[in-house]
Order: C-alpha cells, then sequence, then structure tokens
C-alpha cells in the first residue's frame, strides 16, 4: 500500500496527524501516546478509587463501585489494545489478508462500549470533581480519571475519524 497523502486522511477535529502521514506512523502514534498511556493510567486509577472508596465509604459523595468499573474497564480496554497490536495493526503495516471491515466495524463497536464505560465513570465521579476540602487521593482521583477521559476520547476519535477510514472498501 502506498502512504496516504494528506489529503486522503480526514481530520479529527482538534486532533492532529504525526507528522509523517502513513499508515505506520499513525500506527506508532496511537500505541505511543494512547496505548502506553491507559496502561499507566489504569492501575492507578483502580488504585486510588479502591482507596477513596475504603476511606470515604460512609460519605454519600463518595465513588461507590468505581474501582469496579475501572478494572472492568482496565480489562476491556486491554484486550482491545492487544487485538489492535496484534492482529489489526500487524495487517494495516502490511496490507494484506481479507479485508478490515468487519475487524474495524468490530473494534469500533468496542469504542462504543468504552464511551459508555466513560459516561459511567463521569457519573459516579460527579463529572471528574472532588468535593470540596477533599483529600489528595480524591483529588488525585479526579484529576487522573479526568485526563484519562480525555486521552481515550482522543485515541478514539483518531483510530475511527483518522486511522481506521483508510482502510474501508
Amino acid at each position: 500500500m502506498t502512504a496516504p497523502n494528506r489529503s486522503e486522511i480526514p481530520a479529527a477535529p482538534g486532533l492532529a496527524a504525526p507528522a509523517a502521514p502513513d499508515v505506520g506512523a499513525m500506527i506508532d502514534h496511537v500505541v505511543s501516546r494512547f496505548h502506553e498511556a491507559h496502561r499507566r493510567q489504569l492501575p492507578e486509577l483502580v488504585r486510588l478509587a479502591e482507596r477513596v472508596e475504603t476511606v470515604h465509604r460512609d460519605d454519600p459523595d463518595a465513588p461507590l463501585g468505581l474501582a469496579q468499573i475501572l478494572r472492568t474497564t482496565q480489562g476491556e480496554l486491554t484486550r482491545h489494545m492487544m487485538k489492535e497490536e496484534i492482529v489489526v495493526f500487524p495487517r494495516m503495516r502490511r496490507n494484506v489478508g481479507a479485508p478490515l471491515d468487519q475487524r474495524l466495524a468490530e473494534l469500533s463497536a468496542e469504542h462504543d462500549a468504552h464511551g459508555e464505560a466513560l459516561a459511567r465513570i463521569r457519573a459516579l465521579s460527579h463529572d471528574f470533581t472532588a468535593p470540596e476540602g477533599a483529600c489528595g487521593s480524591w483529588r488525585a482521583l479526579a484529576a487522573g480519571l479526568a485526563e484519562f477521559a480525555d486521552d481515550l476520547e482522543r485515541h478514539v476519535a483518531f483510530e475511527n475519524d483518522v486511522l481506521f477510514p483508510v482502510f474501508r472498501n
């Protein structure tokens, strides 16, 4: 496959494609910018959520159940990223084999599910806001959740709007 030129890659609002417009550079961008970030973020967010839920379990504002949603999200996102890195991205790099339409539809549906999980996380965390006078762990959790949500939304937008359209028939 010849590298698509810039005019062939749709621009996602607020997102810039990597400097080199080739598929390999786009895949490298997704893995280094988003996948690696999620792998760092989620274990720490689970730890913070567990701590906040334990220490503040009697507080009516406590995000009870958040740690479980984050653990589930971590597992689902880990499987999703592995599917991309082991199956889909290598095929994109080689541009060989069956068309990717079905795989991309599956990944896009998983992206929708990630969005639904983010909506639950947003609701439980009061829109990523710690209450007035919250402890450092709760403030760190709220800030970390906001960063994770922003990264995941950008990740999904980049794949759905920039990378995947290059391979859709």
